[in-house]
């Protein structure tokens, strides 16, 4: 036998505001244990390093696709990446060659860390960020050329951190002469610092 209609309780849609006032709470509790603990400079450092591999590909493509040479300079005492597309050759900005600066974003800045990569570059570079084999100071910047080829004019390794020069966030980026290939390491560890290839 069925109930009436009348005397039937109606089934119940969706949350009061005292359950949904009793989970935002929770999650604010689980939140304020979480968010102290995550280390916020190393995806910075992770983030500008990325940036800096992107502009440097990026310069290798316009090389690659323009037929001309494209010169990246960095200027460490700004924090940014200077790219000249040198399309007649010279090595030095000429009228009507488009210049575009790409600066650091948020804390991180070029600077040396206290145990070198293994391995990577460390001739008579110029400055304590692009340490390579003959760099080429272009307007007054040490610089990477890369030819229409795709091949830079040097082996280089570039190396940054943020402003606290913490060991856990520095990076390196090693560029290979004879193809251009761009890879990024990551420090781990205390100094003398551990170096891992960086993914992605």
């Amino acid at each position: 036998m069925t109930q009436p209609a009348s005397r039937r309780t109606p089934r119940r849609r969706g949350f009061t505001i005292p359950e949904i006032l009793t989970a935002f709470a929770l999650v604010g509790i689980v939140a304020g244990f979480t968010v102290p603990r995550l280390d916020w400079a190393r995806w910075e450092a992770d983030a500008g390093v990325r940036q800096i591999r992107v502009a440097l590909q990026g310069a290798q493509r316009l090389a690659l696709t323009q037929q001309s040479t494209v010169v990246v300079g960095i200027d460490s005492a700004n924090a940014r990446v200077r790219i000249l597309e040198d399309v007649n050759g010279n090595l030095a900005a000429d009228a009507g060659e488009r210049v575009t600066w790409r600066p650091m974003e948020g804390t991180v800045r070029f600077t040396a860390p206290p145990t070198l990569l293994p391995g990577a570059v460390a001739g008579a570079g110029s400055g304590a960020a692009l340490m390579n084999v003959g760099p080429r100071a272009v307007d007054g910047y040490p610089s990477l050329v890369f030819r229409r080829d795709g091949s830079a004019s040097a082996s280089a390794t570039i190396y940054v951190s943020t402003t606290r020069r913490r060991d856990v966030e520095y990076r390196a980026l090693v560029i290979t002469q004879s193809t251009g290939r761009i890879d990024w390491w990551r420090a781990a560890g205390r100094a003398p610092l551990t170096w891992i290839r960086g993914s992605i």
